[in-house]
């Protein structure tokens, strides 16, 4: 039977125990630290934590040693792993992680996680490795318990009942003041953003939790748009103090040190940047123009420009897209490696994508060489690598090597934004590095009632479950398509708000925001069953302005680490807003000034 029914009640009644020399049989020493794993108080969780051992007791209390990471089970199912670095005495641990919460809220003996998840010692006997997300499987881990737990009196909880729990307990959290594992990170992390100001032709750097402008650097070119960061593979998760920035009218990419807050070098080229891509292996950086149908390669260790190709000619006034969205008036879309040594010039005037093999020479000159060109049915924005949607090309005949499939072909997906009278598509593409690329499918993306020229899609966002996109429409609908069936099909729409583009997923709980670029509010998806969770007010600008100005930014944005939190700027009343996502509304604004366009969210250790 349990005897606490909240989450403080069970922390105070802990406290007291501890404080007492009751409890756990191991008592907190110099080298160990108490913590409490929670979704409500969980008990009955295996826990490792170094030389210390044993299961959660009713509050969920467990004890850790320091410096070693902490792993919890059911039996062989990890439910979490806890860094060292983030244990500290008196620490929550929230299982916020949905589908693992789901999981423990079935296990529990009475079905009511509101008085804390009693997990039944008999659950360590499933036949499990993984946390089970399937119905029918946590259907039959209901039937096994009820037969080997007579006091088992636990049902299958719904994703939405979780989340709506996870929220409750999230909230009744913060009430009590109770560090969790994401208070900890954030103590010894500190996220910067870097954004360009299209007005003032400047980055402004951002201390981002604090809400507080750090720094402001005075480029001396022309539309300063964003700084990208020039990261290449090896470097984990070490922040690279190096960064391009692009500046939309100026033949110019500066270079960044973020360590300084200094333009070290100003890179030349032979048109007007429009963004970049960083090939990881080798640390090649492919720029393509805003202005004129060209892309250039950067060599990143010597920030020098190895190979250009692409017509030296203004084509931008006269780009065949709709004027309306976003790139509509951009000789180029973004850039892009297919691999190491090919990558892609997307020719927006000419509605095509010429696929280029890039090759050093034995004197340590480069050359290029046309591929192939492939003409698209619009405008194209950019691609979308297997890494995001986590689908193969054709295997090869020969089936493995050292373990791994090898593929003959790798698909990408593209986004063509439409023109007039084309509606705009998802084009599903395939490339070999023989022919280049191809299209093996298209999706239309239209809505009965809808004309293509309202109409213009500039991005595809892929969900993480690596089966659904959410494609925005500047008029304002959202479209939800499946990309994994054959053909592609669209399954739903939800109104979202005007020029409507990119989505930015949380990591762990099952939330999106959809950035409505013209609009005064954000959408908040639910992105198990594609509902609206919200529309939440984040501009204020004048009504008659909606629709027509660039009201919220583009990439990047940031969530908070305990999920609470979004961060997002503000392109036209140049503004960093805090939103909180449970109470809905925006809770904090950073006025700045400028037109702040795009940029990068780097996360650091002090």
């Amino acid at each position: 039977m349990k005897k606490l029914t909240t989450i403080s009640s069970a922390i105070v009644a802990s406290l007291l125990l501890i404080g007492c020399g009751g409890g756990d049989s191991s008592s907190s020493t110099a080298s160990t630290g108490t913590g409490f794993y929670v979704d409500e108080a969980i008990q009955g969780v295996e826990y490792v934590c170094g030389s210390q051992s044993g299961l959660t007791d009713v509050t969920g209390k467990f004890i850790f040693e320091q410096n070693k990471n902490c792993t919890f089970k059911v039996g062989n199912v990890v439910l979490r792993e806890v860094n060292a670095s983030t244990l500290q005495n008196n620490i929550t641990i929230f299982e916020d992680n949905t589908n693992t919460a789901r999981f423990l809220q079935t296990l529990d003996r009475d079905g009511n996680a509101t008085n804390g998840i009693e997990v039944s010692s008999s659950a360590k006997k499933l036949n499990l490795t993984t946390v089970p997300t399937d119905d029918a499987v946590l259907n039959d881990i209901q039937s096994d318990m009820k037969a080997n737990d007579k006091d088992y009196r636990g049902r299958v909880v719904t994703t939405e009942e979780t989340q709506a729990h996870l929220r409750q307990t999230r909230m009744n959290l913060h009430e009590n003041n109770r560090p969790t594992q994401h208070d900890a990170l954030s103590s010894s992390e500190q996220t910067k953003a870097y954004f360009g100001d299209k007005e003032n032709n400047m980055i402004v750097v951002v201390d981002v939790e604090n809400m507080k402008l750090i720094d402001s650097i005075a480029t001396g070119h022309e539309k300063t748009y964003a700084a990208e960061v020039i990261k290449t593979r090896g470097m984990g998760h070490t922040a690279n103090p190096k960064m391009y920035i692009d500046n939309r009218g100026s033949n110019a990419i500066d270079v960044l040190d973020s360590k300084t807050n200094t333009i070290s070098k100003t890179i030349d080229l032979a048109f007007h940047p429009r963004s970049i891509d960083v090939e990881k292996e080798t640390g090649l950086v492919a720029v393509s123009g805003s202005d004129k149908a060209m892309t250039a390669i950067i060599d990143s260790s010597t920030d020098t420009v190895i190979a250009t190709v692409g017509e030296n000619k203004v084509t931008a006034p006269t780009t065949s897209g709709h004027a309306y969205v976003s790139s509509g008036t951009l000789a180029c879309g973004h850039p892009h490696w297919l691999n190491k040594d090919h990558f892609v010039l997307i020719d927006r005037q000419n509605r095509k994508i010429v696929t280029y093999k890039i090759t050093k020479n034995s004197d340590n000159t480069w050359s290029t060489t046309k591929v192939n060109e492939l003409i698209t049915p619009s405008p194209v924005h950019n691609l979308i690598p297997p890494e995001i949607h986590g689908m193969h090309g054709r295997k090869r005949k020969q089936e493995k090597h050292g373990g791994h499939e090898l593929y003959a072909s790798t698909i990408f997906f593209a986004t063509a934004e439409g023109a007039e009278n084309v509606y705009p598509s998802v084009l599903k593409l395939e490339f070999t590095e023989e022919e280049g690329l191809k299209i093996v499918d298209e999706l239309k993306i239209q809505k009965e009632g809808l004309s293509a020229n309202i109409m213009g899609v500039h991005h595809l966002n892929f969900l993480k479950d690596q089966k659904t996109i959410y494609v925005g429409s500047d008029e304002g609908t959202l479209f939800v398509v499946d990309y994994t069936s054959t053909p592609m099909s669209i399954i739903k729409t939800v109104q979202a708000g005007k020029g409507a583009g990119h989505t930015d997923e949380m990591k762990h709980n099952n939330i999106a925001v959809v950035i409505n670029h013209k609009d005064k509010f954000i959408t908040v998806m639910n992105t198990l069953n594609h509902t609206k969770i919200a529309d939440i007010q984040v501009s204020n600008i004048p009504d008659n302005e909606v629709g027509v100005v660039q009201t919220q930014s583009h990439p990047k944005y940031h969530f908070s680490k305990d999920g609470r939190y979004f961060y997002m700027f503000l392109t036209e009343e140049g503004e960093l807003v805090k939103v909180d996502l449970v109470e809905k509304k925006v809770v904090q604004r950073l006025k700045i000034g400028g037109k702040l366009a795009m940029g990068s969210f780097v996360e650091s250790n002090h």
